[in-house]
């Protein structure tokens, strides 16, 4: 037990400037520390954790980097109870070593990518019942007469017990016998003396040592201590790793040291040469210069390099592929020499110190060339940066799976059933284990017909075919990961396809019953499948009652369709081609409905979805506005340039499909692709759709497999940043912020279809909509007939409508309330037909246009623009007082304001919409319209800027997003008008700073990147303290 009460760390700054690294080195983030309060508990045995923070920050990707620090604990600690884990609870395999004054000294490895920031939980109880962990590692010893063999999966190392003689060229105790690579061809890299003896094994001159005493004998680092009257020398091996560290501490005030260790990379003096580093970067040096044999042989040495280094490490490289060598303490060190002879059969290695305090360096030898060898050094000369934060008392959390309807649900595709392989509770622990590790809480199960037979298959009536997907669910359920199906699971109905069966009333039954059952197995979500995956009028044709309900509704036959491509040129062809789509969808939407009312009654909990795609392209339209009346939640497909990313597409597929579930914070899932790894894949795929409202995401692999690491980089790092951060939790209530709605008329959307009105694949009127979204800097919401109220649309500042010839009473008489109350409309063209928005517009028609037109511009509305080319649709004459902003080449009035109730609106007579966001100026003429009208703008930045920016918000907190996509590095000042008070502070999410609420926020952006702040009262900005504590490993160690 402890006699410590308060929980202490040392604090110890790091900071310094990696030369070979992509960006100087960083501080920790503590933002990634955010998120840990509300993080489950592990174990209730358990009553105290400590959250750290691991920190890369030399740019290095490490393997199984070692962590070793000091903590002391409160009064009455149990030792045996400390346990280190990540934050989905996975322990960490942890050697615990008590020390008399200082508390405790933890050890662990972490393998870290570059600039990563990693959050682990160290628990901790009084209870004395807990055992010691006992943990099995690559690391072992074995006891043999003469010396010690430490291994790992990397390195045989071979410790003399008694230090060799005293032998020259040497002049003092050799300590080391062998150093092996693990799958070298070789047996020992170190220059043989003798076949099981090397010449020079790291020898220490003019020095006599004691026996040699293993101090720590644990599953993370095992250490050899030689005592000797003027220095302590210490080797240890840590688990996983490629290097013997050593240190030896002198016990004078200043001692001098010279070290000698004979190296042979590859076992002979072929092909080596020396290498080291200077002031120009990596630096080469020949080895042997003639024949290996023979007196005519030419043996280099370099007798002092020590002048001209300029980092601590020195290497002989063989061309075969291993390279071996030194990392020392460069600024202790003053004479480096390098001596290839052919009697020792390789190069040696002579360095000499002169130190009062501890010298620490350590053997390496790998299979690699010299850059991986660099690359070693620097993780050993720049160990992670430790941040300790305060203790955290029992949360009373437990692991939990995700909804899918409002959680920020983190998903991977796993698709082993493609092959037949059964999941059972092991392999899903597995699987579990490896999705946590990259910060996934949700599994996409690809299951197939294999096997998941339907309860209505005869020939399987096995009563246990669901128990492997209760067995993995619950496997998943305990560590708070969720579960739902991918696949041809309806392996019954197969020939006529998944979605087509539901025109037969007892197939469709059978499919719902099926739904069911599978929900009752454990899955949390009911997911169906549409798209152009599955849903194709080639199939429903095949289908008899399809055909004969299609002949009863409209009268006529169904056509033959020989192909999807004739399928998807129907859509757009308006009647009669266009019948068949739309019956389809009416079916399907029955459908939806039917199965939503089974769902809610049988399985309440379990939330329905569907893919689609929100962009408005007919060929994979599935009616989502009419469906969304019975989904819970809806998966977004886009398929973005990761190159040049359509912005308007994108939003536009975002918020079309929250604006079908209400605008009301329900969570809309992003799954993508990668095909390759890509950092701009990272930020078209996840951060900016998650800027512009995605709650949820998921990473689909195109060929179902989890085979490279490489292709899961960029989403493991936005997974858990997501997590750590907090973000994840800000996101269960965000929506975007409200202030522009855009009104997506189903109305006019069908009437476009039938009548052919079709504009880069789609409706017309969506196109318009769509368009919309390529504004920047203006939020913008779609709002649908189902949700278009006066109390939903009294939450914004601005309603645009275009172009819209069909707009039906009930919404008219809802515009009118709105604007009548306060609010701005902006609307065109032929949306005056309905009687109602003529008369709040304050105009008349007077006849039909369709033709081009010219409106000359005022310096009011677009500096710098004189005039803009536009459709005209009717003429228009003022039918009460109304400021005409803007006429046309024959001064009709192309722009009226007018007044009514508390409200305004702003009406032309030509399309303002067309050709948004692709035409420059037309698109820069809405942006200064909206601007005028709906002063000031929640997001301001100066023109010219090619900045796009967008704001979440949930309760009195905001998530702002910017983004770069211009190919240059931009500097900018973003004016923010938003609700905030004199208490609120700004976090940058990319460094961790905190400043107080700024209404002018100064940024740079690198090309396509995207940055996160989050404006929050100081009450909920969480930020946690936390001090430094020295890691004690490779350079740092005391």
């Amino acid at each position: 037990m402890f006699n410590k009460k308060i929980l202490a760390v040392m604090f110890f700054a790091v900071s310094f400037i990696c030369a070979y690294c992509e960006e100087k080195s960083e501080k920790a983030n503590l933002s990634f520390l955010r998120g840990m309060p509300d993080e489950p508990w592990w174990r209730n045995e358990y009553e105290n954790r400590i959250p750290i923070l691991i920190t890369e920050t030399a740019g290095l990707k490490r393997y199984a980097d070692p962590i070793c620090i000091d903590l002391e604990f409160p009064v009455n600690t149990n030792p045996n109870s400390i346990r280190v884990l990540t934050v989905s609870g996975k322990e960490l395999p942890s050697q615990i070593n008590v020390k008399k004054e200082n508390g405790v000294e933890i050890s662990f490895s972490i393998t870290l990518e570059k600039h990563e920031n990693v959050p682990l939980f160290i628990y901790f109880s009084k209870n004395t019942e807990i055992k010691p962990a006992v943990y099995e590692t690559d690391l072992s010893i074995r006891d043999k007469k003469e010396y010690y063999e430490i291994s790992n999966n990397f390195l045989k190392v071979e410790i003399l017990k008694k230090p060799g003689e005293k032998h020259w060229p040497r002049q003092g105790p050799s300590f080391i016998k062998r150093i092996h690579i693990m799958g070298s061809a070789v047996d020992n890299e170190l220059c043989p003396r003798e076949p099981d003896r090397a010449w020079a094994g790291h020898v220490l001159k003019n020095l006599t040592f004691d026996t040699a005493e293993l101090i720590e004998d644990g599953p993370v680092k095992k250490t050899i201590l030689f005592k000797s009257n003027s220095v302590l020398l210490s080797y240890t091996l840590y688990n996983q790793s490629n290097r013997l560290d050593y240190k030896i501490k002198p016990l004078a005030e200043t001692t001098q040291v010279n070290t000698h260790t004979g190296w042979a990379p590859y076992g002979d003096l072929k092909n080596d040469i020396v290498l080291y580093e200077d002031s120009k970067g990596l630096k080469s040096l020949p080895g042997c210069t003639g024949e290996v044999t023979g007196s005519t042989s030419s043996y280099p040495e370099y007798s002092n390099l020590r002048p001209s280094l300029t980092e601590g490490w020195i290497a002989l490289s063989d061309k075969r592929g291993e390279t071996v060598g030194e990392f020392f303490s460069l600024e202790k060190c003053f004479k480096c020499s390098v001596w290839i002879h052919h009697l020792l059969g390789g190069g040696n290695v002579h360095l000499t110190f002169k130190s009062s305090s501890p010298i620490t360096g350590a053997l390496s030898a790998i299979i690699g060339n010299g850059e991986a060898f660099r690359d070693n050094y620097l993780s050993w000369r720049h160990p992670p940066v430790i941040s300790v934060a305060a203790v955290q008392k029992n949360n009373g959390k437990t692991f939990k799976a995700p909804r899918y309807d409002i959680d920020n649900v983190r998903e991977i595709l796993i698709d082993t059933t493609r092959r037949g392989a059964r999941e059972n509770s092991k392999t899903a622990e597995a699987w579990v284990d490896k999705m946590q590790s990259m910060g996934a809480n949700s599994i996409k199960l690809g299951i197939h017909e294999i096997v998941w037979p339907t309860s209505h298959e005869a020939a399987m009536k096995d009563p246990g075919r669901t128990d492997y997907l209760v067995e993995f669910t619950d496997a998943a359920h305990k560590r708070g990961v969720a579960v739902r199906l991918w696949g041809n699971y309806l392996k019954k109905y197969k020939e006529k396809g998944v979605l087509e069966s539901f025109c037969d009333q007892k197939i469709k039954q059978r499919i719902i019953e099926d739904f069911i059952e599978m929900a009752k197995a454990g899955i949390d979500m009911v997911y169906l499948k549409t798209g152009d995956e599955n849903h194709h009028l080639m199939r429903m044709q095949l289908i008899k009652e399809f055909r004969e309900g299609f002949k009863n509704t409209y009268g006529i036959e169904f056509p033959e369709i020989k192909s999807k491509k004739q399928d998807f040129e129907m859509r757009t062809k308006g009647a009669p081609d266009c019948y068949p789509f739309l019956y389809m969808e009416i079916q399907y939407n029955q459908f939806t409905k039917e199965l939503s009312e089974a769902i809610r009654t049988a399985v309440p909990n379990v939330p329905l979805g569907i893919l689609c795609s929100g962009s408005g392209a007919l060929k994979r339209d599935v009616d989502i506005e009419e469906k969304a009346r019975y989904l819970d939640t809806i998966d977004t497909e886009l398929v973005l340039n990761d190159e040049a990313p359509d912005l308007a597409h994108l939003k536009y597929g975002i918020r079309f499909p929250l604006g079908a579930l209400g605008n009301r914070g329900k969570s809309v899932q992003h799954h993508f692709y990668f095909e390759k790894p890509s950092e701009r894949m990272k930020t078209v795929e996840m951060e900016l759709p998650l800027i512009f409202g995605i709650k949820s995401f998921c990473h689909e692999t195109i060929d179902y497999e989890l085979m490279d690491p490489k292709f899961f980089e960029g989403t493991q790092a936005f997974y858990k940043f997501l997590n750590f951060t907090g973000i994840d939790k800000f996101l269960q209530g965000a929506a975007p912020l409200k202030f522009t709605a855009v009104f997506r008329d189903r109305n006019a959307y069908l009437d476009d279809i039938v009548k052919g009105n079709i504009e880069a694949g789609m409706s017309i009127h969506e196109y318009r909509a769509r368009g919309l979204m390529g504004i920047r800097n203006i939020p913008m919401d779609i709002i649908v007939n189902r949700f278009f109220s006066p109390q939903e649309l009294k939450k914004y500042k601005l309603l645009i409508i275009p172009n819209d010839q069909c707009l039906s009473e009930k919404s008219a008489a809802a515009v009118d309330e709105y604007v009548k109350e306060g609010g701005i409309l902006l609307t065109e063209g032929e949306t005056i037909n309905n009687h109602v928005i003529a008369d709040i517009a304050g105009v008349k028609k007077t006849g039909e246009v369709k033709k081009k037109g010219i409106i000359k511009t005022s310096s009011v509305l677009a500096s710098g623009i004189t005039q803009i080319e536009a459709e005209k649709r009717v003429s228009v004459v003022p039918m009460k007082p109304v400021e005409i902003l803007a006429t046309d080449q024959k001064n009709n009035p192309a722009l009226l304001l007018s007044k009514y109730g508390k409200g305004k609106v702003l009406y032309s007579p030509f399309i303002l919409t067309d050709g948004i966001p692709s035409l420059g100026n037309k698109t820069k003429f809405m942006e200064k319209i909206i601007g005028f009208l709906s002063e000031p703008l929640p997001m301001q930045i100066a023109d010219g800027q090619e900045i796009e920016s967008s704001i979440l918000k949930n309760g009195n907190e905001y998530l702002l997003g910017v983004y770069n996509p211009s190919q240059k590095e931009t500097d900018f000042v973003l004016k923010l008008s938003i609700p905030v008070t004199d208490s609120y502070k700004i976090l940058a999410f990319d460094n961790g700073n905190v400043i107080d609420f700024t209404d002018r926020l100064s940024i740079t952006l690198k090309p396509m990147q995207v940055k996160l702040y989050l404006i929050t009262p100081e009450a909920l900005l969480k930020m946690p303290q936390a001090t430094a504590c020295p890691n004690k490993t490779g350079y740092s160690c005391p």
